[in-house]
């Protein structure tokens, strides 16, 4: 049996591949959080830092977040860098909202109690900074003072089928 060990691959020019996964943060987040406001409120300990080597690096972000709600509730959470929503969608008009993922609970006949879904993104970001930058995570839940929940069911009954699954944020610097 061989093994190949090197400290770098080059392409014929002598520079580094791009595409190198330089670093890797988590966050495991397992607390809960809930919302009934329809303004954004930044999750406490749902969030990771990074500081790229290199300001033209770029960051892969990949969300998991498990999302619950009360009946009608239109539950929704924001990505963003150092305070600036990033990654959302951009045709809302109106009333509407662009979200980075959302949770769409409606009761059809049943009511949510035991309902919750994981829901799952990627982004790859460019920072352009050699400084630390903390992606976070917001939480809104817009519809009429509806609850939306993060890591739980709107059901908090003694009872097998109630679950508290976690959520996490993973941050991969990536070598351009």
């Amino acid at each position: 049996m061989s093994t190949l060990k090197v400290n770098s691959i080059q392409n014929t020019s002598g520079t580094n591949i791009l595409g190198t996964i330089l670093q890797v943060v988590t966050t495991n987040f397992t607390s809960t959080a809930s919302s009934t406001s329809g303004t954004p409120t930044d999750v406490s300990g749902f969030s990771a830092t990074i500081t790229p080597a290199s300001s033209s690096n770029r960051v892969l972000v990949y969300v998991s977040c498990m999302m619950g709600s009360s009946d009608d509730a239109y539950p929704y959470i924001l990505l963003k860098r150092n305070g600036t929503t990033i990654g959302s969608g951009s045709g809302a008009t109106g009333n509407q909202n662009n979200t980075f993922l959302s949770y769409t609970a409606t009761a059809l006949g049943a009511p949510n109690n035991y309902r919750s879904n994981q829901l799952n993104k990627i982004f790859v970001d460019s920072p352009s900074s050699t400084s630390a930058v903390t992606y976070q995570i917001s939480l809104a839940s817009p519809y009429a003072g509806y609850t939306g929940y993060i890591n739980r069911q709107n059901d908090q009954s003694n009872n097998v089928f109630v679950q508290f699954p976690g959520s996490n944020i993973t941050l991969m610097e990536i070598k351009s």
